[in-house]
């Protein structure tokens, strides 16, 4: 069994959750949340997302650390999942495996860093690179050859193509509206 700590408490963190139960479910994955870490808890945090989902919270890295278990990095802004990644990885602690929802399409060749996830009905694209620690919404498409950047985030039915070029997404706001126009304007920037 692979014992996982989710290093962030919020919506993100329930999300990736979703993901490790449906593997479980579907799939009789066996994995094992041992525990949520935020620095910032509340009660009203933990009902929302997590009420019979998870009984262990905890505060602070350090706290994770000790637990012998592989984490993720489950805070929603990737500069923020950077910083408790880091400190996880000072600590001595060791990123999981990708996290692949059953509903998910992983092309041939493809390649997902350590710490990644992948929501249902999201695509990743024959040889595409996927950074350490990255986070694919649902219905996100990656096409064939594109490489995104560690701790990026690919918010849901985010379209990202241009083949060839590496896309940092860790400035995209959590709309999509905002990711799309990132995307645009990096793709014509890469065009000229």
């Amino acid at each position: 069994m692979t014992s996982l700590a989710l290093l962030g408490g919020g919506g993100h963190a329930s999300n990736v959750l979703g993901i490790i139960e449906d593997l479980q479910e579907q799939t009789g994955a066996d994995l094992d949340v041992v525990a949520i870490v935020d620095d910032d808890w509340d009660i009203v945090q933990q009902e929302k997302y997590f009420a019979g989902r998870c009984d262990t919270f905890l505060s602070g890295i350090e706290s994770a650390a000790t637990l012998n278990a592989e984490f993720i990095g489950t805070v929603a802004f990737p500069s923020g999942r950077r910083k408790v990644v880091e400190q996880a990885i000072a600590l001595g602690m060791h990123s999981c495996d990708p996290l692949i929802h059953p509903a998910a399409f992983v092309g041939r060749q493809a390649k997902l860093g350590t710490g990644s996830s992948v929501n249902h009905f999201a695509s990743i694209g024959l040889r595409a690179r996927l950074g350490q620690h990255c986070y694919v919404a649902t219905g996100a498409i990656i096409a064939h050859d594109v490489e995104i950047a560690d701790f990026s985030t690919v918010l849901t039915n985010a379209r990202v193509a241009l083949s060839g070029r590496t896309f940092s997404l860790a400035r995209a706001r959590p709309y999509s509206k905002t990711l799309g126009s990132a995307i645009t304007r990096q793709s014509a920037r890469a065009r000229s």
